[in-house]
């Protein structure tokens, strides 16, 4: 099957991007897969450009630098670790910037820290023409009242329950054509503004907390084991083996040594997700 599958990262996350196509090249050998990748800088797409050697392989990857009116939305991040920030990482703005920069439809888009562990044909081929979008509903007990206790989205109209579930974003299936018949990209801009000139947040956790008030009740929602957010194992099951997972999710600086999974009913969670990133793990970022 050809599929499209898209980055946006800076030259920090290199070396976990090279691991993360090893391991999408492992297991999906038998489909035909083009990566496209928004990035910060030349000195990004040139490290990106040798590393990937190291694979042996030859991919096709095709590059784009931010533009500068593109980067309206990125502020040097200078929050202190608590605080809300009002800006939106260039890491994550080129989620929704693929159709722009590339002459594409449809895109599954990835964090770089990830790990996927088996085909992604299903989950590619599914038809959002009706929604724009494909997600994780996080379903989890409560978590609306999460949202409400740390004002995660006070967008006003959006409230979410146990039947109205908040996405995670760091996997989407994106059909840019339903983007530009609804003008997408136009209204996430001008959430971002107002966000800005906002006196209290409109939103949490990046271009996630847009996207869920552009799709609010409207995405189309896919099984967990597609996007299998490590540091939602203690929600999940705490002793689950992964034996379903497709792609794994290890949330960037919580990856490995640096999550702490300190309660007894958690201890094997470090260890087994150390195992599954080890046999791709070509860029040594566990030494």
């Amino acid at each position: 099957m050809s599929m499209n599958i898209g980055f946006s990262l800076d030259i920090n996350y290199v070396n976990i991007l090279i691991n993360c196509i090893n391991s999408i090249h492992k297991n999906n050998k038998r489909n035909n897969i083009e990566y496209y990748i928004i990035i910060d800088s030349i000195k990004t797409k040139e490290t990106i450009i040798e590393k990937i050697k190291i694979l042996d392989e030859k991919f096709n990857i095709f590059f784009k630098i931010f533009e500068e009116e593109d980067k309206l939305f990125y502020q040097k991040n200078t929050r202190i670790k608590g605080e809300l920030r009002k800006d939106i990482n260039i890491i994550h703005y080129g989620q929704i910037l693929f159709k722009k920069y590339f002459n594409i439809n449809k895109i599954l888009y990835l964090e770089a820290d990830q790990i996927v562990v088996g085909d992604l044909k299903y989950l590619f081929s599914l038809n959002i023409e009706n929604y724009g979008i494909a997600a994780n509903p996080i379903k989890y007990k409560d978590f609306h009242s999460f949202i409400n206790t740390n004002k995660i989205m006070n967008y006003t109209g959006i409230k979410y329950n146990n039947e109205i579930h908040y996405f995670n974003a760091g996997v989407t299936l994106i059909d840019f054509r339903y983007f530009e018949k609804h003008n997408i990209l136009e209204k996430f801009n001008n959430i971002v503004i107002e966000n800005k000139k906002a006196d209290n947040p409109l939103y949490l956790f990046y271009t996630q907390g847009v996207l869920n008030i552009l799709f609010y009740k409207r995405y189309k929602g896919f099984d967990k084991k597609y996007n299998f957010v490590i540091s939602d194992i203690e929600v999940y099951e705490k002793n689950s083996d992964f034996k379903d997972a497709i792609i794994i999710h290890y949330n960037g600086s919580r990856i490995f040594d640096r999550n702490n999974y300190k309660k007894n009913d958690l201890k094997n969670i470090g260890i087994i997700t150390k195992k599954i990133y080890k046999k791709y793990d070509i860029m040594n970022i566990m030494q």
